[in-house]
């Protein structure tokens, strides 16, 4: 019994022995295999970038990148992508061309579908480069849709940017619902993305999102309006007076960036008696910043019965409203309360170093 027992282990260890052997085998084989190609791309790389640059030049000698593809095509794909941050306008159009004519367009497109997930996200992040160029875009645009559905991020993500090539209001509505629904990092890319698109989302896109009261939509709305910090021509009322502070108070810091009207002042006014001191003390800010006279009074009632970062803002924002906010700092600088007092009076030093006198 013991002698079998010994023998089976015996011949446990030796397959053991094999199988270690066979991957240890396997892996310098790889190894070596990857050796000689990072020698060879190492070598053919400089010689693709100095034709990629000759045929951006102007040079319309194609023939040689069949070659290059045709020996090295994984080099060559790359060589050509190493350019996207650097050229634009017809550079870009040309090199954009040369990947329909050498059949690399075609296989990204195939790579889509991919199971692999590292392909997948390598594919559509080629098409986001190419699809700058509308050939490109014809091919390829059936794709992006179902890029943006993509379980991955990075997959949608690409996607998006792909289909923003287009400029097209539908497209660009489309990548703008993608960011109020997706993963806060790809909202934030996504904002930056959707920047110079915000004309046309304000429009009827951006309205019918504020417009809605659903909080899941409308809040990431107005942080990617926060993110873009740029005038924007829309009617922040609905959200202004939302029931949610966390939407009111979003809403108060685009003020400044948004057509100011009676609306937006009453707002403001209003929200300076907000429960929340974060809200409050927002609304003194913009007070300041838009001259809203008619928050006068409320701005006073804040310095005296508010806490003290807010009573500061609201101290900060009458010192922008002369001569009714001078003049109520003044009295509120010779009130029994010194805390009152201090506050008026660090505002009024503050906008007379500022101006030259009050």
């Amino acid at each position: 019994m013991i002698r079998i027992e010994l023998s089976v282990t015996a011949v446990l260890l030796s397959g053991y022995v094999l199988w270690v052997f066979g991957m240890f085998a396997v892996a310098m084989v790889r190894s070596r295999a990857q050796r000689r190609r990072d020698a060879r791309s190492k070598a053919v790389v400089p010689v693709i970038r100095e034709a990629l640059v000759d045929y951006i030049a102007g040079n319309d000698d194609r023939g040689r990148f069949s070659r290059f593809v045709k020996e090295s095509r994984r080099d060559t794909e790359n060589a050509i992508l190493g350019f996207q941050d650097t050229v634009a306008g017809e550079a870009r159009d040309r090199l954009c061309e040369l990947t329909m004519e050498q059949a690399l367009l075609h296989e990204w497109c195939q790579e889509t579908a991919s199971r692999d997930l590292m392909k997948r996200r390598a594919a559509f992040e080629n098409l986001a480069f190419v699809c700058a160029y509308e050939p490109c875009r014809s091919l390829a645009g059936d794709l992006l849709p179902a890029g943006m559905k993509d379980p991955d991020s990075q997959v949608r993500f690409s996607a998006a940017l792909a289909s923003l090539q287009t400029g097209e209001s539908r497209h660009v509505e489309t990548v703008f619902q993608l960011a109020l629904s997706d993963d806060l990092l790809t909202r934030v890319l996504l904002a930056d993305e959707l920047r110079r698109h915000a004309p046309q989302l304000c429009k009827r896109a951006i309205p019918e999102v504020l417009a809605s009261g659903d909080p899941d939509r409308v809040v990431p709305a107005l942080d990617v309006l926060i993110a873009w910090q740029r005038a924007l021509p829309l009617d922040l009322k609905s959200v202004l007076v939302s029931e949610r502070r966390d939407i009111r108070e979003r809403a108060l810091r685009l003020t400044p960036m948004a057509p100011q009207t009676a609306d937006t002042d009453a707002a403001i006014v209003a929200a300076l008696g907000d429960p929340d001191p974060e809200v409050a003390l927002i609304a003194a800010q913009c007070a300041g910043r838009l001259h809203v006279e008619a928050a006068v009074p409320a701005l006073s009632h804040a310095v005296t019965h508010g806490g003290r970062e807010l009573a500061r803002s609201a101290a900060a924002a009458l010192a922008k409203l002369p001569p009714r906010g001078w003049a109520t700092l003044r009295e509120l600088a010779e009130s029994s309360n010194q805390a009152v007092a201090g506050v008026a009076a660090e505002a009024l030093a503050r906008e007379f170093d500022q101006t030259g006198g009050v």
